[in-house]
């Protein structure tokens, strides 16, 4: 009996280990649309970012065109595309796709 709880002990920390070993490569930290509404609730709470696009005069549209969503579009909407997009999309076969994990 005591060597089976040995082994069954082993059998469970190793399970364990691995489990969180491997879980960062499967699990996401939050999904894209709520990485874009933090990004939102950022520029809309930062009277920072306010002041520095009035003090340089940046207009309310800005045209840009970056390969995967080129186009006019507001400063926030920017930000939300580049938050949306810093780390989900690459380019293959000359084509720009969401990465799986």
């Amino acid at each position: 009996m005591n060597a089976l709880t040995k082994n069954l002990g082993g059998f469970l920390f190793s399970a364990a280990f691995i489990t969180v070993t491997l879980a960062p490569i499967k699990c996401h930290g939050h999904a894209g649309v709520v990485h874009k509404q933090i990004t939102q609730s950022a520029f809309n709470s930062s009277t920072g970012l306010t002041v520095f696009l009035t003090e340089n005069s940046v207009p309310q549209s800005l045209t840009a065109s970056p390969p995967q969503c080129s186009g006019t579009r507001t400063p926030m909407d920017w930000l939300q595309q580049g938050s949306l997009m810093e780390d989900e999309f690459v380019k293959e076969n000359g084509t720009w796709k969401i990465v799986e994990f």
